[in-house]
Protein backbone atom coordinates (compact mmCIF):
# COMPACT_ATOMS: atom_id res chain seq x y z
CA UNK A 1 0.00 0.00 0.00
CA UNK A 2 1.27 3.48 -1.40
CA UNK A 3 1.34 6.25 1.34
CA UNK A 4 -0.28 8.35 -0.66
CA UNK A 5 -3.40 5.76 -0.71
CA UNK A 6 -3.08 5.97 3.01
CA UNK A 7 -3.45 9.97 3.13
CA UNK A 8 -6.33 9.90 1.27
CA UNK A 9 -8.26 7.59 2.83
CA UNK A 10 -7.67 9.40 6.42
CA UNK A 11 -8.83 12.49 5.29
CA UNK A 12 -11.91 11.20 3.52
CA UNK A 13 -12.79 9.71 6.79
CA UNK A 14 -11.74 11.79 8.96
CA UNK A 15 -13.69 14.76 7.45
CA UNK A 16 -16.81 12.04 7.36
CA UNK A 17 -16.25 11.68 11.27
CA UNK A 18 -16.58 15.68 11.69
CA UNK A 19 -19.55 15.66 10.26
CA UNK A 20 -20.82 13.55 12.28
CA UNK A 21 -22.22 10.69 9.47
CA UNK A 22 -20.52 7.83 10.93
CA UNK A 23 -18.76 7.10 14.54
CA UNK A 24 -15.45 5.78 15.23
CA UNK A 25 -15.91 2.53 14.74
CA UNK A 26 -17.58 3.19 11.62
CA UNK A 27 -14.86 4.94 10.53
CA UNK A 28 -11.96 2.27 11.80
CA UNK A 29 -14.02 -0.25 9.95
CA UNK A 30 -14.41 1.21 6.93
CA UNK A 31 -11.48 2.65 6.41
CA UNK A 32 -9.56 -0.66 6.93
CA UNK A 33 -11.89 -2.23 4.34
CA UNK A 34 -10.50 0.23 1.68
CA UNK A 35 -7.26 0.54 2.18
CA UNK A 36 -7.31 -3.77 1.92
CA UNK A 37 -8.96 -3.38 -1.40
CA UNK A 38 -6.13 -2.03 -3.16
CA UNK A 39 -8.24 0.19 -5.07
CA UNK A 40 -8.66 3.81 -5.52
CA UNK A 41 -11.19 5.55 -3.33
CA UNK A 42 -14.24 6.35 -6.00
CA UNK A 43 -14.79 10.21 -6.35
CA UNK A 44 -17.53 12.25 -7.33
CA UNK A 45 -16.29 14.06 -10.68
CA UNK A 46 -15.74 18.03 -10.34
CA UNK A 47 -17.60 19.77 -12.76
CA UNK A 48 -15.31 21.28 -15.42
CA UNK A 49 -16.93 24.77 -16.14
CA UNK A 50 -19.30 27.34 -14.26
CA UNK A 51 -22.83 26.36 -13.01
CA UNK A 52 -24.06 28.72 -15.30
CA UNK A 53 -28.54 28.38 -15.03
CA UNK A 54 -30.90 28.52 -18.09
CA UNK A 55 -32.92 31.31 -18.48
CA UNK A 56 -36.67 30.93 -18.37
CA UNK A 57 -36.78 27.22 -16.89
CA UNK A 58 -40.49 26.73 -16.10
CA UNK A 59 -42.04 29.04 -18.89
CA UNK A 60 -42.58 29.38 -22.30
CA UNK A 61 -40.08 31.31 -22.34
CA UNK A 62 -37.30 28.64 -21.45
CA UNK A 63 -33.66 28.50 -23.85
CA UNK A 64 -32.80 25.44 -25.97
CA UNK A 65 -29.79 23.38 -25.71
CA UNK A 66 -27.29 25.74 -28.32
CA UNK A 67 -28.56 29.09 -26.66
CA UNK A 68 -27.51 27.49 -23.69
CA UNK A 69 -24.16 26.10 -25.23
CA UNK A 70 -23.16 29.47 -26.74
CA UNK A 71 -23.45 31.72 -23.76
CA UNK A 72 -21.34 29.20 -21.48
CA UNK A 73 -18.74 29.19 -24.03
CA UNK A 74 -18.95 33.10 -24.02
CA UNK A 75 -18.73 32.65 -19.96
CA UNK A 76 -15.69 30.71 -20.35
CA UNK A 77 -14.38 33.38 -23.32
CA UNK A 78 -13.68 30.45 -25.33
CA UNK A 79 -15.37 29.52 -29.35
CA UNK A 80 -18.01 27.15 -29.00
CA UNK A 81 -15.74 24.61 -31.21
CA UNK A 82 -13.04 24.52 -28.34
CA UNK A 83 -16.06 23.99 -26.07
CA UNK A 84 -17.40 21.36 -27.01
CA UNK A 85 -14.19 19.37 -28.29
CA UNK A 86 -11.53 20.01 -25.03
CA UNK A 87 -14.10 20.32 -22.50
CA UNK A 88 -17.44 18.34 -23.22
CA UNK A 89 -15.45 15.66 -24.54
CA UNK A 90 -14.57 14.39 -21.22
CA UNK A 91 -18.20 13.54 -20.18
CA UNK A 92 -19.64 12.24 -22.81
CA UNK A 93 -18.80 8.31 -24.45
CA UNK A 94 -19.89 9.78 -27.59
CA UNK A 95 -17.18 11.24 -30.24
CA UNK A 96 -17.38 14.90 -29.93
CA UNK A 97 -15.18 14.94 -33.42
CA UNK A 98 -17.91 14.68 -35.24
CA UNK A 99 -19.57 18.52 -34.29
CA UNK A 100 -15.97 19.44 -34.74
CA UNK A 101 -17.31 22.91 -36.68
CA UNK A 102 -20.19 24.15 -34.63
CA UNK A 103 -21.28 26.53 -37.58
CA UNK A 104 -22.10 23.47 -39.46
CA UNK A 105 -24.28 21.86 -37.28
CA UNK A 106 -25.78 24.87 -35.03
CA UNK A 107 -27.95 25.71 -38.18
CA UNK A 108 -29.82 22.20 -37.32
CA UNK A 109 -33.02 22.96 -35.59
CA UNK A 110 -33.33 20.03 -34.93
CA UNK A 111 -30.44 19.39 -32.21
CA UNK A 112 -32.64 22.28 -29.67
CA UNK A 113 -36.14 20.03 -30.07
CA UNK A 114 -34.88 16.28 -30.46
CA UNK A 115 -32.36 14.86 -32.56
CA UNK A 116 -31.18 11.48 -31.06
CA UNK A 117 -27.84 10.92 -31.75
CA UNK A 118 -26.82 14.95 -30.44
CA UNK A 119 -29.45 15.93 -28.24
CA UNK A 120 -29.01 13.44 -25.77
CA UNK A 121 -26.12 13.65 -26.22
CA UNK A 122 -24.93 17.35 -25.79
CA UNK A 123 -27.11 17.26 -22.73
CA UNK A 124 -25.62 14.45 -20.70
CA UNK A 125 -22.20 16.15 -21.37
CA UNK A 126 -23.76 19.58 -20.26
CA UNK A 127 -25.04 17.96 -17.28
CA UNK A 128 -21.87 16.72 -16.07
CA UNK A 129 -19.82 19.40 -17.07
CA UNK A 130 -22.08 22.19 -15.03
CA UNK A 131 -23.29 19.68 -12.19
CA UNK A 132 -26.77 22.10 -13.08
CA UNK A 133 -29.81 19.06 -13.38
CA UNK A 134 -32.21 21.92 -14.78
CA UNK A 135 -30.01 21.58 -18.41
CA UNK A 136 -31.75 18.19 -18.74
CA UNK A 137 -34.92 20.24 -19.59
CA UNK A 138 -33.83 22.50 -22.31
CA UNK A 139 -35.20 20.06 -25.17
CA UNK A 140 -38.40 18.22 -25.75
CA UNK A 141 -36.07 14.50 -25.26
CA UNK A 142 -38.51 13.57 -22.55
CA UNK A 143 -41.51 13.77 -25.09
CA UNK A 144 -39.66 11.16 -27.08
CA UNK A 145 -42.02 7.90 -27.13
CA UNK A 146 -44.91 10.01 -26.04
CA UNK A 147 -45.86 11.94 -29.68
CA UNK A 148 -43.99 11.33 -32.58
CA UNK A 149 -41.03 14.44 -32.57
CA UNK A 150 -39.39 14.15 -36.34
CA UNK A 151 -39.84 16.93 -38.20
CA UNK A 152 -41.06 19.11 -35.61
CA UNK A 153 -38.18 21.71 -35.79
CA UNK A 154 -37.77 24.24 -37.97
CA UNK A 155 -35.74 24.74 -40.79
CA UNK A 156 -34.60 28.06 -40.58
CA UNK A 157 -33.14 30.65 -37.83
CA UNK A 158 -36.20 32.58 -36.81
CA UNK A 159 -36.84 35.85 -33.90
CA UNK A 160 -39.03 38.04 -32.87
CA UNK A 161 -37.78 41.66 -33.42
CA UNK A 162 -39.36 42.94 -30.63
CA UNK A 163 -38.01 40.92 -27.61
CA UNK A 164 -34.78 41.22 -28.96
CA UNK A 165 -35.50 44.85 -28.97
CA UNK A 166 -36.78 45.31 -25.47
CA UNK A 167 -34.14 42.76 -23.61
CA UNK A 168 -30.98 43.83 -21.93
CA UNK A 169 -27.91 42.13 -23.36
CA UNK A 170 -27.61 39.85 -20.62
CA UNK A 171 -30.69 38.62 -21.13
CA UNK A 172 -30.28 37.69 -24.74
CA UNK A 173 -30.98 34.32 -25.24
CA UNK A 174 -32.96 32.32 -27.81
CA UNK A 175 -36.37 30.57 -26.71
CA UNK A 176 -36.82 27.29 -27.48
CA UNK A 177 -40.20 27.71 -28.93
CA UNK A 178 -38.80 29.90 -32.04
CA UNK A 179 -37.72 26.19 -32.98
CA UNK A 180 -40.84 24.82 -33.51
CA UNK A 181 -41.94 24.44 -37.17
CA UNK A 182 -45.35 24.95 -35.80
CA UNK A 183 -44.44 28.31 -34.45
CA UNK A 184 -44.76 31.24 -36.51
CA UNK A 185 -45.38 33.77 -34.44
CA UNK A 186 -44.67 35.49 -30.78
CA UNK A 187 -46.84 34.52 -27.75
CA UNK A 188 -46.26 37.80 -26.79
CA UNK A 189 -46.21 40.32 -29.05
CA UNK A 190 -48.21 38.46 -31.50
CA UNK A 191 -46.16 39.51 -34.23
CA UNK A 192 -44.50 36.92 -36.81
CA UNK A 193 -41.25 35.72 -36.90
CA UNK A 194 -38.38 36.75 -38.76
CA UNK A 195 -35.51 35.23 -40.26
CA UNK A 196 -32.14 35.48 -38.42
CA UNK A 197 -30.09 36.96 -41.29
CA UNK A 198 -27.74 39.88 -41.45
CA UNK A 199 -29.21 42.91 -43.85
CA UNK A 200 -25.42 43.84 -44.42
CA UNK A 201 -23.54 44.02 -47.62
CA UNK A 202 -20.82 41.11 -48.27
CA UNK A 203 -18.14 43.87 -47.82
CA UNK A 204 -19.52 45.08 -44.48
CA UNK A 205 -19.06 41.49 -42.57
CA UNK A 206 -16.98 39.76 -40.39
CA UNK A 207 -14.71 37.47 -41.40
CA UNK A 208 -15.27 33.81 -40.15
CA UNK A 209 -12.26 33.91 -37.70
CA UNK A 210 -13.79 37.02 -36.20
CA UNK A 211 -17.31 35.61 -35.97
CA UNK A 212 -19.00 35.43 -32.67
CA UNK A 213 -22.01 32.51 -32.00
CA UNK A 214 -24.57 34.37 -29.02
CA UNK A 215 -28.21 34.35 -29.22
CA UNK A 216 -29.39 37.24 -30.57
CA UNK A 217 -26.26 38.64 -32.33
CA UNK A 218 -26.16 38.55 -35.50
CA UNK A 219 -23.09 35.93 -36.15
CA UNK A 220 -21.62 37.49 -39.59
CA UNK A 221 -21.63 41.00 -38.81
CA UNK A 222 -21.88 41.12 -34.90
CA UNK A 223 -24.88 43.27 -34.93
CA UNK A 224 -27.22 43.22 -31.41
CA UNK A 225 -30.50 42.14 -31.69
CA UNK A 226 -29.75 42.18 -35.99
CA UNK A 227 -30.33 45.34 -35.49
CA UNK A 228 -28.43 45.01 -39.31
CA UNK A 229 -31.62 44.27 -40.49
CA UNK A 230 -34.72 46.15 -40.85
CA UNK A 231 -38.43 44.33 -40.38
CA UNK A 232 -41.53 45.15 -40.46
CA UNK A 233 -43.43 43.97 -37.86
CA UNK A 234 -46.90 41.65 -39.40
CA UNK A 235 -49.61 41.23 -36.86
CA UNK A 236 -50.26 37.17 -36.36
CA UNK A 237 -53.68 35.68 -36.87
CA UNK A 238 -55.97 34.59 -34.16
CA UNK A 239 -54.52 30.55 -35.44
CA UNK A 240 -50.87 31.27 -35.18
CA UNK A 241 -51.60 33.09 -31.86
CA UNK A 242 -53.03 29.97 -30.46
CA UNK A 243 -50.58 27.47 -31.84
CA UNK A 244 -47.88 29.69 -30.02
CA UNK A 245 -49.43 29.72 -26.60
CA UNK A 246 -50.01 26.06 -27.25
CA UNK A 247 -46.36 25.20 -27.30
CA UNK A 248 -45.60 27.42 -24.85
CA UNK A 249 -47.60 25.68 -22.16
CA UNK A 250 -46.47 22.40 -23.59
CA UNK A 251 -42.59 23.87 -22.83
CA UNK A 252 -43.19 24.98 -19.58
CA UNK A 253 -44.24 21.71 -18.53
CA UNK A 254 -41.34 20.37 -19.90
CA UNK A 255 -38.54 22.91 -18.68
CA UNK A 256 -40.33 22.35 -15.36
CA UNK A 257 -39.73 18.89 -15.17
CA UNK A 258 -42.91 17.28 -15.74
CA UNK A 259 -43.34 13.54 -17.08
CA UNK A 260 -46.07 12.34 -18.90
CA UNK A 261 -47.07 9.04 -20.03
CA UNK A 262 -45.29 7.11 -23.11
CA UNK A 263 -46.48 6.75 -25.41
CA UNK A 264 -49.61 9.13 -25.57
CA UNK A 265 -52.96 6.77 -25.23
CA UNK A 266 -54.61 5.82 -28.46
CA UNK A 267 -57.88 6.00 -26.31
CA UNK A 268 -57.68 9.65 -26.15
CA UNK A 269 -57.14 10.26 -29.86
CA UNK A 270 -60.15 8.24 -30.04
CA UNK A 271 -61.69 10.57 -27.59
CA UNK A 272 -61.08 13.71 -29.39
CA UNK A 273 -61.88 11.93 -32.83
CA UNK A 274 -64.98 10.96 -31.69
CA UNK A 275 -65.72 14.51 -29.70
CA UNK A 276 -65.06 16.04 -33.17
CA UNK A 277 -66.76 13.74 -35.28
CA UNK A 278 -70.10 13.25 -33.22
CA UNK A 279 -69.76 9.81 -31.99
CA UNK A 280 -68.02 8.92 -35.23
CA UNK A 281 -64.30 9.53 -34.56
CA UNK A 282 -62.90 9.01 -38.79
CA UNK A 283 -65.03 12.02 -39.54
CA UNK A 284 -62.53 14.54 -37.66
CA UNK A 285 -59.75 13.75 -40.43
CA UNK A 286 -62.31 15.36 -42.96
CA UNK A 287 -62.87 18.67 -40.21
CA UNK A 288 -59.43 19.08 -39.25
CA UNK A 289 -57.62 18.11 -42.81
CA UNK A 290 -55.73 14.84 -42.33
CA UNK A 291 -55.49 11.97 -43.98
CA UNK A 292 -58.51 8.73 -42.73
CA UNK A 293 -55.69 5.93 -43.03
CA UNK A 294 -53.33 8.18 -40.16
CA UNK A 295 -56.18 8.88 -38.50
CA UNK A 296 -56.55 4.93 -38.16
CA UNK A 297 -52.91 4.24 -37.42
CA UNK A 298 -53.01 6.78 -34.32
CA UNK A 299 -56.10 5.32 -32.82
CA UNK A 300 -54.96 1.80 -32.79
CA UNK A 301 -51.75 2.58 -31.93
CA UNK A 302 -49.95 1.68 -34.83
CA UNK A 303 -47.74 4.67 -35.00
CA UNK A 304 -47.30 7.72 -32.51
CA UNK A 305 -49.17 11.23 -33.37
CA UNK A 306 -47.09 13.81 -34.87
CA UNK A 307 -47.39 17.53 -33.07
CA UNK A 308 -49.03 19.22 -35.83
CA UNK A 309 -52.00 17.05 -35.94
CA UNK A 310 -52.43 17.31 -32.27
CA UNK A 311 -52.71 20.48 -32.36
CA UNK A 312 -55.16 20.32 -35.16
CA UNK A 313 -57.26 17.48 -32.98
CA UNK A 314 -57.09 19.93 -29.45
CA UNK A 315 -58.09 22.80 -31.72
CA UNK A 316 -60.97 21.35 -32.95
CA UNK A 317 -62.19 20.24 -29.49
CA UNK A 318 -60.86 23.23 -28.21
CA UNK A 319 -58.51 21.69 -25.26
CA UNK A 320 -55.11 22.48 -24.66
CA UNK A 321 -52.22 20.10 -25.86
CA UNK A 322 -50.77 19.87 -22.26
CA UNK A 323 -54.22 18.99 -20.95
CA UNK A 324 -54.22 15.97 -23.39
CA UNK A 325 -50.86 14.54 -22.44
CA UNK A 326 -51.58 14.69 -19.24
CA UNK A 327 -54.78 12.71 -19.28
CA UNK A 328 -58.74 12.59 -20.65
CA UNK A 329 -60.11 16.57 -20.73
CA UNK A 330 -63.62 17.98 -21.63
CA UNK A 331 -64.34 19.84 -24.69
CA UNK A 332 -64.39 23.16 -25.20
CA UNK A 333 -64.78 25.89 -27.65
CA UNK A 334 -62.38 25.33 -30.13
CA UNK A 335 -59.94 27.19 -32.54
CA UNK A 336 -59.71 27.95 -35.77
CA UNK A 337 -56.21 25.81 -36.80
CA UNK A 338 -56.55 23.18 -39.36
CA UNK A 339 -53.45 20.57 -40.45
CA UNK A 340 -51.92 21.71 -43.62
CA UNK A 341 -49.93 18.53 -45.38
CA UNK A 342 -47.08 19.06 -47.28
CA UNK A 343 -47.19 20.18 -50.87
CA UNK A 344 -46.17 16.98 -52.71
CA UNK A 345 -43.41 18.39 -55.77
CA UNK A 346 -44.51 17.75 -59.02
CA UNK A 347 -43.94 14.67 -61.06
CA UNK A 348 -41.42 15.22 -64.09
CA UNK A 349 -42.52 12.75 -66.83
CA UNK A 350 -40.08 13.22 -69.48
CA UNK A 351 -36.35 13.43 -69.89
CA UNK A 352 -36.76 16.26 -71.80
CA UNK A 353 -38.50 18.89 -69.02
CA UNK A 354 -35.55 17.57 -66.43
CA UNK A 355 -32.75 18.52 -68.96
CA UNK A 356 -35.43 22.16 -70.05
CA UNK A 357 -35.34 22.74 -65.98
CA UNK A 358 -31.56 21.74 -65.12
CA UNK A 359 -30.59 24.36 -68.05
CA UNK A 360 -32.85 26.10 -66.38
CA UNK A 361 -31.12 26.14 -63.21
CA UNK A 362 -27.62 26.17 -64.23
CA UNK A 363 -28.55 29.69 -65.68
CA UNK A 364 -28.92 31.08 -62.14
CA UNK A 365 -27.03 29.19 -59.74
CA UNK A 366 -23.28 29.01 -60.47
CA UNK A 367 -21.20 26.05 -59.95
CA UNK A 368 -24.41 24.13 -58.17
CA UNK A 369 -24.02 20.40 -56.71
CA UNK A 370 -26.57 17.94 -57.90
CA UNK A 371 -28.10 18.99 -54.62
CA UNK A 372 -28.92 22.27 -55.14
CA UNK A 373 -30.29 22.16 -58.84
CA UNK A 374 -32.73 19.43 -57.37
CA UNK A 375 -33.62 21.63 -54.71
CA UNK A 376 -34.22 24.34 -57.16
CA UNK A 377 -36.02 22.52 -59.65
CA UNK A 378 -38.21 20.41 -57.31
CA UNK A 379 -36.90 16.90 -57.49
CA UNK A 380 -35.41 14.32 -55.70
CA UNK A 381 -31.28 14.19 -55.72
CA UNK A 382 -31.74 10.32 -56.75
CA UNK A 383 -34.05 11.25 -59.97
CA UNK A 384 -30.83 13.41 -61.79
CA UNK A 385 -28.67 10.99 -61.03
CA UNK A 386 -30.77 7.93 -61.92
CA UNK A 387 -32.80 9.11 -64.79
CA UNK A 388 -29.36 11.50 -66.15
CA UNK A 389 -26.23 10.14 -65.12
CA UNK A 390 -24.30 11.99 -67.48
CA UNK A 391 -25.37 15.10 -66.69
CA UNK A 392 -25.25 14.52 -62.63
CA UNK A 393 -21.40 13.53 -63.66
CA UNK A 394 -20.92 16.59 -65.09
CA UNK A 395 -22.65 18.73 -62.29
CA UNK A 396 -20.80 17.06 -59.97
CA UNK A 397 -17.44 17.50 -61.54
CA UNK A 398 -17.89 21.56 -62.22
CA UNK A 399 -18.91 21.62 -58.34
CA UNK A 400 -15.83 19.81 -57.82
CA UNK A 401 -13.88 22.08 -59.61
CA UNK A 402 -14.78 24.84 -58.42
CA UNK A 403 -14.88 24.04 -54.76
CA UNK A 404 -11.36 23.53 -55.09
CA UNK A 405 -10.58 26.72 -56.61
CA UNK A 406 -12.15 28.81 -53.88
CA UNK A 407 -10.33 26.44 -51.25
CA UNK A 408 -7.01 27.30 -53.27
CA UNK A 409 -7.86 31.20 -53.14
CA UNK A 410 -8.48 30.69 -49.20
CA UNK A 411 -5.38 29.16 -48.58
CA UNK A 412 -4.14 31.69 -50.46
CA UNK A 413 -5.82 34.63 -48.90
CA UNK A 414 -4.48 32.91 -45.29
CA UNK A 415 -1.28 33.05 -46.42
CA UNK A 416 -1.10 36.74 -47.12
CA UNK A 417 -2.98 37.84 -43.93
CA UNK A 418 -0.59 35.87 -41.81
CA UNK A 419 2.58 37.45 -43.98
CA UNK A 420 0.93 40.34 -43.27
CA UNK A 421 0.36 40.13 -39.86
CA UNK A 422 4.23 38.81 -39.14
CA UNK A 423 5.24 41.75 -40.98
CA UNK A 424 3.81 44.40 -38.72
CA UNK A 425 4.65 42.31 -35.25
CA UNK A 426 8.35 42.54 -36.83
CA UNK A 427 8.25 46.43 -37.29
CA UNK A 428 7.06 46.60 -33.72
CA UNK A 429 9.55 45.03 -32.13
CA UNK A 430 7.36 41.84 -31.37
CA UNK A 431 7.31 37.98 -31.62
CA UNK A 432 5.58 36.09 -33.94
CA UNK A 433 3.90 33.99 -31.23
CA UNK A 434 -0.09 32.59 -31.47
CA UNK A 435 -1.03 34.82 -28.72
CA UNK A 436 0.76 38.53 -30.88
CA UNK A 437 -0.97 37.14 -33.55
CA UNK A 438 -4.49 36.89 -31.93
CA UNK A 439 -4.40 40.45 -30.63
CA UNK A 440 -3.10 41.81 -33.58
CA UNK A 441 -5.39 40.37 -35.94
CA UNK A 442 -8.13 38.44 -33.72
CA UNK A 443 -6.87 35.30 -36.36
CA UNK A 444 -6.96 32.41 -34.16
CA UNK A 445 -4.16 29.99 -35.89
CA UNK A 446 -5.40 26.54 -34.07
CA UNK A 447 -3.76 22.86 -35.30
CA UNK A 448 -5.22 21.70 -38.93
CA UNK A 449 -6.38 25.58 -40.12
CA UNK A 450 -5.40 27.02 -43.01
CA UNK A 451 -3.42 29.27 -41.19
CA UNK A 452 -0.88 27.33 -39.36
CA UNK A 453 0.82 26.50 -42.19
CA UNK A 454 2.16 29.94 -43.06
CA UNK A 455 2.83 30.60 -39.09
CA UNK A 456 5.27 27.93 -38.68
CA UNK A 457 6.62 29.20 -41.78
CA UNK A 458 6.96 33.06 -40.37
CA UNK A 459 8.12 31.30 -37.04
CA UNK A 460 10.86 29.53 -38.49
CA UNK A 461 12.27 32.40 -40.98
CA UNK A 462 11.78 34.20 -37.46
CA UNK A 463 14.03 31.65 -35.80
CA UNK A 464 17.00 31.50 -38.75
Amino acid sequence: MSQPLIWIALRRWKSSWREGEVNADTMQSAMSEDLRSGLPLAREPVPLFYGLLPMGIGTGDCEGLVSYLCRLALAHCVSVDDLVNMGLARYSANDFKIWRHFSTWMKDRAVDVFAKQRTLALRDALVGATGIQAVGRLSLASLDGVIDLAGMSSLRLRHCPLCYGAAEFAQLHRPLLWDLKAVSCCPVHAVRLVDSECGRETPQRRPRWHRVHMPGVCTECGSIAYACRAVSHVGASLAEQWVARQSAMLIAAVSDGENFDAPLAPERIRGLATQIGDGFPFRAAAVCGFNKARLYDWIHGVRLIKYAPLLALCAACGINVVDVLRGPAQCSEGADFRYKPHARRTRITSLDELREKIDSALAVLQDPSVAAVAAYIGCDRSTISKRLPEEAAMLTARWRSARSINTAARILEAQASIESVAQNLKNAGKSVTLRNVWLESGICVSRGSRFEEPFRREQDAQND
